[in-house]
This record gives structure tokens, C-alpha cells and sequence, in this order.
């Protein structure tokens, strides 16, 4: 028996997706999204961003930028809180979680979401390394919901 919600969620991403891809270049994406967790676009991952989103989160000084927003958010689920915190000073101190940056540039974009969808419709398939990284919402599969969460994330932040 068919899953009919998992084949229009399908749809409906592969449309967001085609509609994203065309309407902004590579070189776009890579200027308006920073890493996860690297709240001030140094490229590293460190007690400076862990610092900025304590301070955010206690409003001592808020994060005006909205990339730096972005990457703050490092668990995906729109608010950033104490979790968020929690994950980055795990990654500056070596823990790996699952990044989203599918592509390996260091940034996550519609082309991260882009890279699932070619993996699920057996396009181009993902390495070990990017099949780690893509899955979003660490359920131990590498599906349709974790290319919407890039999305919903590189939609809010990145335009």
C-alpha cells in the first residue's frame, strides 16, 4: 500500500527545490548562509560562537545577523535556546552530529537539500560521509523530512 502523504510531501519538495535552484545561483547561496554553529563566519567552530549564542540567549547581546541567526540555530527547529548552546560547545570540543551540509562547502543550502532528493530518486548517490550529514533529524535515515528541514532552514535564514 502507498504512502500518500510521504509522495506528496515528495512533490511538494522536489517543486520548492526545482523553484529554489533557479531562482538563485551557487555563488548566491554560498554569500548568505554560514555553517551550523559558526555563528560568526570565521569557518571555525568554536567558544566565540558558543560564547555569542549564551549571550543571545540570556539577551546580553542578540545575534543581529541573520546568517549568524542561522547558525545559531543548530538543531533546526527555529528558536535558539540552551540545546543549541549545548550542540556547539560539543562540536567545538570534537563531537560530530549531524551537520546538514551534505555537499561538504560549509554551507548549508538549497543545493544540501538538492543532494537528498538526487539520493532518493536515485540520481546521484551519497557517499558514507554525506549520507551521515544528511541525516538532519538524526532518526538513522536519510529521507524526504530531512531535505524540507534544509529547506525550512535555508528559507528562513538565507533570503
Amino acid at each position: 500500500m502507498m504512502n500518500w502523504k510521504k509522495i506528496a510531501a515528495c512533490a511538494a519538495a522536489a517543486m520548492t527545490l526545482a523553484c529554489s535552484v533557479t531562482a538563485m545561483s551557487a555563488s548566491a547561496a554560498q554569500k548568505y548562509a554560514y555553517r551550523k554553529g559558526d555563528v560568526n563566519g570565521d569557518k571555525k567552530i568554536n567558544s566565540v560562537d558558543t560564547t555569542a549564542i549564551y549571550n543571545h540567549i540570556s539577551g546580553e547581546k542578540t545575534i543581529k545577523d541573520k546568517r549568524g541567526l542561522g547558525a545559531a540555530d543548530v538543531n533546526f527547529d527555529g528558536k535558539i535556546d540552551i540545546v543549541d548552546a549545548v550542540l556547539t560547545v560539543n562540536w567545538a570540543n570534537g563531537y560530530v552530529y549531524a551537520d546538514a551540509d551534505v555537499d561538504g562547502d560549509l554551507v548549508v543550502t538549497n543545493k544540501d537539500a538538492i543532494a537528498i532528493v538526487n539520493h532518493l530518486n536515485g540520481d546521484k548517490a551519497l557517499n558514507k560521509s554525506q549520507l551521515k550529514w544528511a541525516d538532519v533529524n538524526n532518526d538513522k535515515v536519510v529521507d524526504i523530512e530531512d531535505s524540507v528541514m534544509i529547506m525550512n532552514y535555508y528559507n528562513k535564514y538565507a533570503k
